[in-house]
């Protein structure tokens, strides 16, 4: 035992190739820990800010509109599952809505975070929600030009005012996703003295915000309550846990690509470390004659290449956990980056402890077979036979009647050698392909991605617009008397949106009514449903409730009365999120002749005051709408496809295939350099015999230049395809996870600079190599070998 740790003492002290290893192993490792510490970072973010906000568990809507029946304040706060209630007053305006929270709204719930400047105290100063901010570039001393719509005590006032923002702020119920990413997120916070100011004069609208006692265990008991207090009329309201699990949701997505980024990222690691690791065990296989001689045996010789492992394995742990500690303040991401409560450097002891060991004991397990092969006893450099026989590459290269810089720099990339100039070529190159694969499937995956964002057919919107009311009075069936005759109009449907259940899964609902031509939405399985009897689900929802194409499910809307009805399921389609507590797909599509099966008799649900709009072919799109929206004027509001938040939120991670392509690349980089310089060190003697039989300096370093580029391209080759199908095979597999039309996307362009760019970099990385193999004096080689 005391001749294996002199040796390895000695072998550590002298050698710095090992220090190389370790810190491409480091690099590696810290990369993966980086992504799991922000992973569970970003994961727990918003959890943990609602419950430090304490954000309310339910809000009560008023009553929008005839139909809709909203419960006494007084009444609400008494009910037992309630533990604090406050109103928080709507004061209607544009472009942003303006709110005032009465305590205890701001304090006992739904706490505002300032992300930057103060509360408002003075008239006129508001804070704004930070979605808003971004949308509109709004920063600390903007001015906002707002009208207010005036109260029914003075109709004929016209009232404005230019809000000072004195605060950027975050508040639990703010959080992407919300329904058409503008009621409650563009909203600006105002003081007592602005609220003074306006009361009465505005038109002024009361939410009721309640926590409840148990949180979400209350909630049942607590929403029959409200049913009883209005008497089974429709009322609406919003579960803030859904619209929380909403939000966590679309932040999970952004902890699953850092959980992706850092499982690639280990993968690659594992491969091109694993290879380093090989090729270094071989190369100081050429002392183990030596230490033969001496009298160490292949058990020693073996712990000898472990301890060496093991101490490669310490060194790239400890140096991996240092790097993660030292990027944690980069995480979380996305979203979840607004939520987080301690922003900063963060030690997660679970993740640095269990890398750390993780990394330790890969680097030994990886190394434990070569390290065994290479003690083998190896048979003379030079046996008999050896250079008989050329190999298929060598035979190739001459029959092609390739210059002699290319054919010997091709032999140099593909060949391994035999005895003391034996090169693993082979495992090299396994390793890049990997590196160069894992890239292009990452780039193909984050094509896909924005495709998606970018057709909104894909996510749903199967029309070109939707037209909804701003007033009381206005219904779906003015809006198709206003533009049904417009010959632009090819096809127009006026839909309702009733919040439904199966069971315990609520969703929300999609009624169509066919006023001119025909809209259906986007099915993925089956067909859209045709009479009262049938309904097509979601992807997701029809994952929740356990049912498939061709069963029977049992519907009820979850703002009456329950009136449960059975329907056959005869489609799987895409559903646009509906409110801010939907998501991709989840969701219903029914004929609108089926809500009357759910209505219980006496209740008169309000009218449908929605239109789903699909322009005919050939018109100008965006003059079309907007000619639409002017003649259709200020009582309604027409809206073009908008984005899923969720997909929004995981968009925002789009720089993560670049991080990855970064290290990756450097991963490869380093597996080509080491490759090349173990080649020249190991290849000395036959760079000595081509200087020998004539070949000049600059012809040296042309054969090492096409040993850099036949690697790349013959990397390129085989990873290109590889990760091309690698990408869209993971792509369909997500874009079906989420119940979206999956149409995955190569991107040519990335792929076709990917080749040249390659080969750029393998030649850039030979430089050096090269240049030292030109400088080589051959007396002194030949002499020695």
């Amino acid at each position: 035992m005391s001749a294996i740790l002199v040796r390895a003492r000695s072998e550590l002290r002298t050698r710095r190739a090992w220090l190389g290893l370790a810190l491409v192993a480091a690099l590696g490792a810290g990369a993966v820990m980086t992504a799991s510490v922000g992973a569970r970072r970003t994961d727990s973010a918003y959890g943990r800010f609602d419950r430090a906000q304490r954000g309310a568990d339910i809000v009560i809507f008023p009553e929008f509109g005839p139909g809709i029946v909203a419960p006494p304040f007084e009444q609400v706060r008494r009910l037992p599952q309630v533990a604090t209630a406050g109103r928080m007053h709507l004061l209607v305006s544009e472009p942003v809505l303006v709110v005032f929270g009465e305590a205890p709204v701001g304090t006992r719930i739904d706490r505002l975070k300032l992300l930057s400047g103060r509360l408002p105290r003075a008239l006129y100063e508001v804070a704004v929600g930070f979605t808003f901010a971004e949308r509109r570039r709004v920063h600390l001393g903007s001015r906002i030009p707002v009208r207010f719509a005036p109260s029914p005590d003075s109709p004929d006032a016209r009232i404005r005012a230019s809000l000072r923002v004195v605060g950027i702020e975050a508040s639990p119920g703010e959080f992407p996703p919300q329904f058409e990413a503008g009621v409650g997120t563009d909203v600006a916070h105002v003081g007592p003295a602005t609220f003074s100011a306006l009361r009465g004069k505005v038109l002024t609208l009361k939410e009721t915000v309640v926590r409840l006692r148990r949180g979400a265990a209350d909630i049942p008991a607590f929403v029959t309550g409200l049913h009883r207090l209005v008497g089974g009329q429709p009322e609406l309201n919003s579960i803030r846990s859904q619209q929380a699990a909403n939000v966590q949701r679309s932040i999970h997505l952004q902890a699953v690509a850092l959980w992706l980024l850092g499982g690639l990222l280990g993968l690659v690691t594992l491969g091109v470390v694993s290879q380093l690791l090989a090729r270094q065990a071989f190369v100081e296989a050429a002392e183990h004659s030596t230490l033969r001689a001496l009298g160490m045996t292949r058990g020693q010789l073996w712990a000898l290449g472990m301890v060496r492992a093991g101490a490669i394995g310490l060194v790239a742990a400890g140096a991996g956990a240092a790097l993660a500690v030292f990027a944690s303040p980069l995480t979380p991401i996305g979203t979840a980056r607004v939520a987080e409560l301690d922003p900063g450097v963060t030690v997660d002891a679970w993740v640095l402890i269990l890398g750390a060991a993780a990394t330790v004991t890969l680097v030994v397990a990886v190394s434990a077979w070569p390290v065994w092969r290479a003690t083998a006893a190896a048979r003379p450099a030079l046996a008999p036979g050896d250079e008989v026989r050329p190999s298929v590459v060598a035979r190739t290269s001459a029959a092609a009647g390739l210059p002699p810089t290319l054919s010997a720099g091709v032999r140099m990339a593909l060949e391994p050698g035999r005895g003391r100039t034996a090169v693993p070529v082979r495992s090299s190159l396994l390793a890049v392909i990997v590196a160069v694969a894992a890239l292009v499937g990452t780039l193909s995956f984050g094509a896909s991605l924005d495709h998606l964002l970018g057709t909104p057919r894909l996510y749903g919107w199967n029309w070109d617009a939707h037209v909804t009311t701003n007033t009381d009075t206005g219904d779906a069936d003015a809006i198709v008397r206003s533009i049904g005759g417009d010959a632009r109009v090819g096809d127009l449907a006026a839909v309702d949106t009733p919040p439904l259940a199966i069971g315990r899964t609520e969703f929300d609902g999609l009624f169509l009514r066919q006023a001119k031509g025909s809209i259906h939405p986007v099915v993925l399985e089956g067909r859209a449903p045709r009479g009262p009897n049938e309904v097509a689900l979601g992807t997701e929802t029809l994952r929740q409730v356990h049912a498939h194409v061709g069963a029977r499910v049992r519907i009820r809307i979850t703002a009456i009365a329950p009136k449960p009805a059975t329907f056959r399921v005869v489609g799987r389609a895409v559903v646009r999120p509906q409110s801010d507590t939907a998501r991709l797909g989840s969701g219903a599509v029914l004929d609108y002749a089926a809500e009357s099966r759910l209505v219980p008799p006496g209740v008169h649900p309000p009218p449908i005051s929605d239109v789903e709009l699909r322009l005919a072919p050939g018109v100008d799109r965006a003059r079309t709408l907007a000619d639409l929206a002017k003649h259709l004027g200020s009582d309604y509001q027409l809206t073009t496809p908008r984005r899923p938040a969720d997909l929004v939120n995981f968009g925002r991670v789009q720089n993560l295939p670049l991080i990855f392509g970064a290290i990756v690349g450097l991963l490869g980089a380093a597996t080509v350099a080491q490759t090349l310089i173990t080649s020249i060190r190991r290849r000395r003697r036959d760079l000595a015999v081509l200087k020998t039989l004539g070949f000049s300096a600059a012809q040296v370093r042309g054969a090492v230049a096409w040993q850099a580029t036949t690697f790349a391209v013959f990397a390129v080759a085989v990873g290109l395809p590889l990760g091309v199908a690698a990408g869209r095979l993971a792509w369909s597999g997500f874009a079906n996870h989420l119940g979206a039309v999956s149409e995955p996307v190569t991107p040519p362009l990335a792929l076709i600079v990917t080749v040249p760019a390659a080969i750029l970099v393998a030649n850039l990385i030979g430089a050096v190599p090269a240049a030292i193999a030109g400088r080589m004096h051959p007396a002194p080689v030949l002499r020695t070998e």
